[in-house]
């Protein structure tokens, strides 16, 4: 899905889509990404590190 997105001020970021707006509240921690509406669900990431490398 495309979309566009815009951090703010005190740790929040705007996500836009063609279905929706919302803002959350992000924490970024080590390789964990957490995107939480205030008030309400989170969203949680964990990066996967690509174990090939480029040679």
């Amino acid at each position: 899905m495309r979309g566009r997105y815009r951090f703010g001020d005190q740790d929040r970021i705007k996500i836009e889509t063609p279905f929706a707006i919302t803002v959350y509240l992000v924490k970024i921690s080590g390789d964990h990404l957490l995107l939480q509406e205030p008030g309400g669900s989170k969203l949680e990431f964990t990066r996967i590190r690509d174990t090939q490398q480029s040679r």
